[in-house]
């Protein structure tokens, strides 16, 4: 189990044992710092925990995060042409 995974059920956990809506903090911030949300441990990654848990919120950071890298190599490649 990755530390993403971890907080992603943890947010979950939080939520379902608490009443209060869904919380994904943790997820950001371990994003923020690098986290990747598509290392697979055991077959499974934080995205499929995320996915099969229904953390939606969790979901959408992580596309976020995903397609970051891409956006920014193809700003990188779009200059050095030039």
């Amino acid at each position: 189990m990755t530390l993403l995974m971890h907080a992603i059920d943890t947010e979950v956990d939080v939520a379902n044992q608490s009443g209060e809506p869904r919380d994904s903090a943790l997820t950001a911030i371990l994003l923020a710092y690098g986290a990747d949300p598509h290392l697979a441990v055991n077959g499974e990654s934080a995205y499929d925990w995320a996915r099969e848990l229904r953390h939606d919120m969790a979901i959408r950071l992580m596309d976020g995060f995903s397609t970051r890298p891409t956006k920014l190599a193809a700003r990188f490649r779009r200059f050095r042409r030039r």
